[in-house]
């Protein structure tokens, strides 16, 4: 684990300053990586309460209730990667080079949504946890950003009340701990991370932008300002996920509220690096326009409509890549019973994350030609050509 070799060589805290140099380089020490442990991830913006759970399994001597640390080397430590091998042996400052790898807990997430159907009312619990295998490389007493891989796990659950936070842990222990809720994060972890490079370098990165939500969207989202900012920094961290699991692209983690300050704290057990990204030389921006609802009724049943519509630009050193506006219409529709309400602060996301990961799909290998004629709202053919300049520029170099 990190912190046992940070602890070793009497180190407490020390800095991280990526150096960017040259273009696409590779490293010597490409073929191996070192297993760095668990982090999460502590930026100036983040409060206490983005890790309600992982908190309770990372920084206790002893844990009660097991250490986040040993789930972790269990699921991803002694298994194949494509381009890599990741060695159980510990790297120490005093190297000349090393690539540390580490899973970063980004923040982790429970919204409770109340839902009736006639006379029965249940609490559906959305459970979402962001994660990032990220690597890292000493070299020469300096340290530099190689890539990373990021998940978002999302889990549901349904109960006739509120989740007390007993309820809430006992789910994101088993999450993290087993596979006894039929999914683990360090699982999903593994998926993502098992065809990442660890020897790719670029002084041109791209970067998933602060999300801009219209007032509509904010309106029907009703949420306290805070709460409003950590979503718009959730929808960015998800759009990165699905871009990079579909290109298979490096970009610099996704930016929180104030995007000039790169710096970022990656707290272990018993050590905290704070680690600098570079500025992005692309910079990929949503705004999210319309959240729009539709219902009518028909007898029994009623047909409900998210519609979401959303602009999508990527900006350059020197000129626009790309500029897009999507809309999801009529795949956002369903039926259901004229007794049943559901909560439109629960059902707009989910149409809103189905369009990004539609969006997301057209930056792999080929552009899906019906996404393209029913999601694009003009220009399509402009739209077309923006998408293949992005995958030339910011995607295709680091494949």
């Amino acid at each position: 684990m990190l912190s046992s070799f940070l602890k070793r060589n009497n180190l407490v805290c020390f800095v991280i300053v990526f150096s960017f140099l040259g273009s696409i380089s590779h490293s010597i020490a490409a073929s191996t990586a070192n297993w760095g442990g668990v982090a999460l991830s502590i930026q100036e913006t983040t409060d206490d309460g983005s890790f309600p759970f992982a908190r309770k399994m990372l920084a206790c001597d002893p844990c009660a209730h097991g250490n986040i640390n040993e789930y972790a080397r269990n699921k991803l430590v002694g298994k194949p990667y494509d381009n890599f091998e990741l060695s159980t042996s510990m790297v120490t400052v005093r190297q000349i080079e090393g690539v540390i790898l580490s899973a970063i807990i980004n923040r982790e997430s429970v919204q409770i949504y109340k839902e009736t159907s006639g006379d029965r009312i249940s609490y559906l619990h959305l459970y979402r946890f962001f994660v990032n295998l990220v690597a890292f490389e000493f070299k020469q007493g300096e340290a530099r950003y190689v890539s990373s891989r990021p998940v978002v796990v999302q889990y549901t659950d349904y109960l006739d009340h509120p989740a007390t936070p007993e309820e809430q842990f006992d789910v994101a222990y088993n999450l993290y701990a087993n596979d006894t809720r039929g999914i683990n994060i360090f699982d999903e972890l593994y998926k993502a991370g098992k065809s990442m490079k660890v020897d790719v370098f670029s002084e041109k990165y791209a970067r998933v932008m602060p999300v801009i939500l219209s007032d509509e969207v904010k309106s029907v989202m009703k949420l306290e300002e805070l709460a409003l900012d950590d979503w718009r920094y959730q929808i960015g961290q998800i759009f990165e996920a699905s871009l990079i699991k579909h290109s298979g692209g490096v970009l610099i983690p996704a930016a929180s509220e104030d995007s000039t300050k790169a710096d970022f704290s990656a707290n272990f057990s018993n050590a905290s690096f704070k680690i600098r990204l570079p500025e992005p030389t692309y910079t990929i921006n949503l705004d999210i326009k319309r959240f729009v609802p539709v219902e009518s009724i028909n007898g029994a049943q009623k047909t409900v409509c998210f519609i979401v519509g959303l602009q999508l630009t990527v900006d350059g050193p020197l000129e626009q890549l790309m500029d897009g506006k999507f809309i999801r219409k009529q795949d956002s529709c369903g039926v259901i019973s004229v007794k049943d309400e559901v909560d439109p602060a629960l059902r707009f996301p989910g149409s809103l994350f189905s369009l990004l990961n539609g969006i997301s799909k057209q930056f792999g290998n080929d552009v899906d030609q019906n996404f393209i004629k029913t999601s694009v709202l003009e220009n399509p053919k402009n739209v077309v050509n923006g998408i293949s300049t992005v995958k030339a520029l910011v995607f295709d170099p680091f494949n």
